[in-house]
């Protein structure tokens, strides 16, 4: 008897353990645990109830579960084949921490197993505090998977996670990690996007990545690989202000750059890739304007956004005279339908 009940313990126990260390290692649900164990929160009424029994009455009812439980033969066997159980299962989940101990913002976070769609219309999947630590445990079969993280104001970031691992991601320094391209219109092409029907076509090593149709680009800046809602980091903002500035003394344009659009929020941008726009009118087959750039690696330091400016076409179909430093920037804008010469 004695030896059947050790060895039903000895079986709890372990189970006990390696069920606390999984939900304590790869889940925030220990704190919930562990009050349901101190008999707190739901099961409050069970401690209620039990202290209002005498002591003879809860002897006898240790003793009971010591002779009908502990000391069944079948006791240990059917807690290793739950034990197992729960192995196998967990065997099949994997882990993100995500580390906002260096994040003054509380965002919404997003986790989805393929490419992402826009945040603008999706509920989030969780909330992260500023200063915190959040663990998410997911899915993932017997294999690695790939996994698509989207923490509100950054871009999104592919993450590879494996069964029976947890991978840690610090806010914001690794989504903000990988390049992403910012198009923006010079002055004179904005304010004239505003008024002319133009498409916008992105291009990505030669082949055609994404656009934005006539009668919906105003001349706003576009970002490239990163959904609408990121930031246009301050520091970039206050530089355009003060070029514009210098250049036009007036800073009418920052309303349409402020207010980025996007094309192909999903696609993750590589170092050494060419990204390539042009700005078409309806009917034209030369473009207005143009601009491309070469993606580069983000620098320790550096932010993640990498310009790419659109300016109009000197000397082609719709281009012209580049108005000088001093000159508003509307002061060409019947420019945009002069035919070549």
């Amino acid at each position: 008897m004695t030896r059947q009940v050790s060895a039903s313990l000895a079986v709890l126990v372990v189970s006990g353990v390696a069920v606390s260390a999984w939900v304590l290692f790869y889940t925030d649900w220990f704190p919930v645990l562990g009050g349901l164990l101190g008999l707190g929160g739901l099961f409050a009424w069970a401690a209620f109830v039990a202290g209002v029994l005498s002591d003879d009455r809860k002897e006898e009812l240790q003793r009971a579960f010591e002779t009908r439980v502990l000391g069944r033969s079948w006791t240990p066997a059917t807690l290793l084949l739950l034990l197992l159980a729960f192995l196998l299962w967990a065997s099949l989940e994997g882990s993100v921490r995500l580390d906002s101990r260096g994040d003054d913002h509380s965002r919404v976070a997003w986790i989805q197993p393929e490419a992402f769609v826009s945040a603008e219309h999706k509920a989030g999947d969780g909330y992260v505090a500023p200063r915190s630590l959040q663990t998410y445990s997911l899915f993932t079969g017997w294999r690695t998977r790939r996994f698509y993280l989207k923490m509100a104001g950054l871009p999104a970031r592919e993450v590879l996670v494996q069964p029976l691992r947890r991978q840690t991601l610090a806010i914001p320094d690794d989504f903000a990690s990988r390049p992403v391209v910012l198009i923006r219109p010079k002055p004179l092409v904005s304010s004239n996007a505003e008024k002319v029907p133009y498409k916008l076509s992105v291009m990505l090593n030669g082949s055609l990545l994404g656009y934005i149709d006539a009668g919906q680009y105003h001349g706003e800046t576009v970002w490239v690989g990163c959904d609408v809602d990121v930031a246009i980091p301050d520091r970039l903002s206050s530089l355009w202000r003060i070029e514009l500035l210098q250049k036009y003394q007036r800073d009418d344009s920052l309303v349409r750059w402020s207010a980025p659009l996007a094309v192909a929020m999903d696609k993750l941008l590589k170092p050494g890739d060419k990204v390539a726009v042009t700005l078409q009118e309806a009917g034209e087959t030369m473009p207005y304007a143009s601009g491309s750039t070469v993606v580069l690696p983000v620098l320790r330091g550096q932010t993640y956004v990498q310009e790419l400016e659109l300016n109009y076409l000197q000397g082609g179909q719709t281009g012209g005279p580049q108005p000088s430093p001093g000159s508003p920037p509307t002061q060409e804008k019947s420019n945009a339908s002069t035919p070549p010469s």
